[in-house]
């Protein structure tokens, strides 16, 4: 007998199938301890390591990333490659600048599995650096230019790369680089473009191809070394399956999360075209929703967390865009909800659950349906990607049975190699594989995440063994942050805890034992030194004495004090204007905060750049107020941002007017349109030309579509525009 609220008659079944089996165990070997005993028949046995795990597929993975671009720009050479703030490139410039630059890199030393550096702002040169490091033969080590100096400084200094690419305005944060060779990319051109422009020579040895630092538990960030061959395999695969023409991709994550590989080479492998935003516009839902809707996007890579911003920003905006057919996401556990219900049932896109850790980029992946949203509001990660396994092992090392929590341990062409310069922390964590033996089959790495096996041969995600969570999709170590607490010289003890709040955002609260030269302000700044910032504590707790312990002296986090966000920090100032009221209490809904005062800094109360996002659209909706989200880095309190918005009364969006500006009677052409010039005199325009056939029903109102395109026309100057030549000038 058994409850049918809370099982299924399936799971029963199994249920007394381990009982069974335990007992036939336990009586047919009596010399194990009860640890070692199994639930797990032959049978399960095989249906857990064979059928579950049944994933292999051919794909010569002996191939080069670079080659396959390079096949790519050879069969669509005038094909959109990238777009950039309305710069456009195709993918006969792409290879040819990208080959120049590599010619440059081998002259320079880079060879096979050379590491180089890559610290360069978001754009079309960035992208041109990714691929001439490939095709030199070498392997990229992403060097975010937001991460604080000393952090970058340390990963430069463990991975000592050969060189590094940068740009003026980028390398001046290297200061840690030492005798490194850095290459200004835009200070170079003239020098890069002096190299050929044909395709390197390449040869077929096992490849490294990145090297990505994560959170570290030492305190120190750990470099992941991905072979390429893994690389490959998870293009080849993503191929497979949303396959068959070139996608237009967002370029949306940072170089230093592994999904930016994803997107970019997903698509520049497979005749795509990825389509970047800038630092500041990818944090601007409004900016990314108009973009995605404007530009046709149809794959989007976004962390649940963003995915639920911009959710909520169509929610506010009653706007959802079409043309998206699939977003991927993943970096912490999916969360449904009604909203993303709407979202995809109006956008008609496909909702795809990825999980992998940055030591195997993506190794399982789930296609959320509609009944998902009624029946597990927090879907499984899915099943295994070709040529990976899955196992979920207990305490011992011992398979779990289906439904049987345990450890997930990683198998396959996917697995990194190891961590950069840590023989010791890659011994532990990149255990010897007893399941499978061969070239691709070297190492079983320990995730320490807890999951199950579901009957259908999908797994669920269940937590953490240790001490790591998911801030904002990023992984944190929360021993790096208490480490880094604590050689601030303010602390003497800490622990750093992970809340979530009403939104479900995850944020970080830090308990404190401090010293006497303790300053919230001056920790803080330091913090900010070594850390990024989705790593920097949203609370400080000062505790009176010490942390408490358990019997066996470890800190015992269930005496802790509860930490609620009922007020903002100190020192409260009242508003005094009817914009600072206003924003108050805007600040105070978003934040969760009863009492904000107008002193008090956005992100030292909990504020960071997601929920910024969402405080400029706030503002914008309720106050009619257009400001940018860059206005509340600069301006991060009430009292400065409403002074600014005070002050700068253009920011005003209602009633403003667009003012005529004097210039010359002719425009020179932008580069743009001196590409379109000289292809159009070269052969002719017609890839300008996007033809297609729109059919409208109902009765047609002849007088207004004339007036519409005729207003139209009138408002835009570029529909009004030609290019003429006089003499040897060329102009606008």
């Amino acid at each position: 007998e058994y409850s049918t609220d809370l099982f299924s008659s399936s799971t029963i079944s199994r249920l007394l199938d381990h009982y069974e089996g335990l007992l036939v165990s336990l009586l047919g070997s009596s010399e194990l301890s009860l640890d070692e005993l199994s639930l797990v028949s032959a049978e399960e046995e095989h249906l857990l390591l064979d059928d579950f795990n049944d994933t292999f597929v051919e794909y010569g993975l002996d191939q080069r990333i670079s080659v396959l671009f390079e096949e790519q720009a050879a069969l669509n050479p005038l094909s959109l490659a990238i777009e950039f703030e309305g710069l456009k490139m195709s993918y006969v410039e792409l290879n040819k600048r990208s080959n120049q630059l590599a010619h440059y890199l081998r002259s320079e030393g880079v060879a096979n599995n050379v590491l180089v550096g890559i610290c360069h702002e978001r754009g079309i040169e960035m992208i041109v650096g990714l691929l001439a490091i490939y095709k030199a033969g070498g392997a990229y080590v992403p060097l975010d230019p937001f991460y604080p100096s000393d952090r970058l400084a340390y990963m430069i200094l463990d991975c000592s790369p050969h060189l590094i690419l940068s740009s003026s305005s980028c390398s001046g944060i290297l200061v840690g680089s030492g005798d490194t060779t850095i290459i200004e990319l835009d200070t170079s051109v003239d020098l890069i473009s002096t190299y050929p422009d044909h395709n390197p020579d390449h040869t077929t040895c096992e490849a490294l191809g990145y090297v990505i630092y994560t959170s570290g538990s030492t305190g120190k960030p750990k470099g992941v070394s991905m072979p390429e061959r893994g690389l490959l395999n998870l293009l080849f695969w993503h191929e497979s399956l949303y396959g068959g023409r070139g996608y237009k991709v967002l370029q949306f994550a940072s170089l230093n999360f592994d999904a930016s590989f994803q997107e970019i080479f997903s698509a520049l492998c497979f005749g795509g075209s990825i389509h970047l935003v800038s630092e500041d516009d990818r944090k601007d839902m409004s900016f990314l929703l108009n973009k995605i809707d404007g530009e046709g996007i149809e794959h989007l890579f976004i962390p649940y967390v963003v995915l639920k911003n911009l959710v909520d920003q169509c929610v506010e905006d009653d706007h959802y865009p079409s043309g998206i057919a699939r977003i991927f996401t993943a970096g912490e556990q999916l969360r449904l909800s009604a909203d993303l219900r709407e979202f995809f049932n109006r956008t008609n896109a496909l909702l795809l659950n990825y999980y992998g850790p940055s030591e195997t980029h993506v190794v399982t992946w789930y296609e959320v349906v509609d009944e998902d949203y009624d029946l597990r509001p927090l879907p499984p990660i899915g099943k295994p990607i070709s040529n990976t396994e899955v196992y979920i092992l207990d305490k011992i090392g011992g398979l779990c049975a289906v439904g049987i929590l345990g450890e997930i341990y990683l198998g396959g062409v996917q697995v990194a190699n190891g961590y950069l310069n840590q023989a010791l922390l890659s011994s532990e964590k990149f255990i010897e594989d007893r399941f499978k033996q061969d070239s691709y089959h070297r190492h079983l790495y320990k995730t320490g995440d807890i999951g199950r096996w579901l009957s259908d041969g999908t797994i669920e995600f269940l937590g953490r063994v240790d001490d790591q969570v998911k801030i904002r999709g990023n992984r944190v170590e929360l021993g790096e942050v208490e480490s880094g607490i604590e050689s601030s010289g303010f602390v003497s003890q800490s622990v750093v805890m992970v809340n979530v709040d009403e939104h479900g955002y995850s944020y970080l609260v830090a308990y404190l034992v401090v010293e006497s030269s303790y300053s919230e302000q001056g920790l803080l700044s330091y913090l900010r030194s070594i850390l990024p910032d989705y790593m920097i504590p949203s609370f400080f707790v000062e505790l009176a004495d010490r942390l408490p312990l358990t019997n066996n002296g470890k800190v015992d986090k269930r005496l802790l004090p509860k930490f609620e966000k009922g007020s903002s920090l100190k020192g409260y100032v009242a508003p005094t204007t009817a914009i600072e009221e206003s924003m108050v209490g805007i600040w105070s809904r978003l934040l969760g905060i009863e009492k904000v005062g107008v002193t008090d800094n956005f992100f030292e109360i909990g504020g960071h750049s997601l929920l910024a996002t969402r405080l400029v659209s706030a503002i914008r909706k309720e106050l009619s107020l257009n400001l940018s989200i860059r206005d509340i880095f600069v301006y991060p309190s009430i009292e400065l941002l409403s002074g600014h918005l005070e002050n700068n009364p253009t920011e005003v969006a209602a009633g403003s007017i667009m003012k005529r500006l004097d210039r010359p009677s002719r425009l020179p052409l932008s580069f743009s349109q001196e590409r379109l010039w000289f292809i159009d005199q070269l052969e002719g325009s017609i890839q300008y030309h996007l033809p297609f056939v729109l059919r409208l029903q109902g009765s047609l109102d002849n007088a207004g579509l004339e007036f519409a395109l005729r207003s139209i026309v009138a408002r835009h100057e570029i529909l009004r525009t030609v290019i003429r030549k006089d003499g040897d000038e060329v102009h606008q």
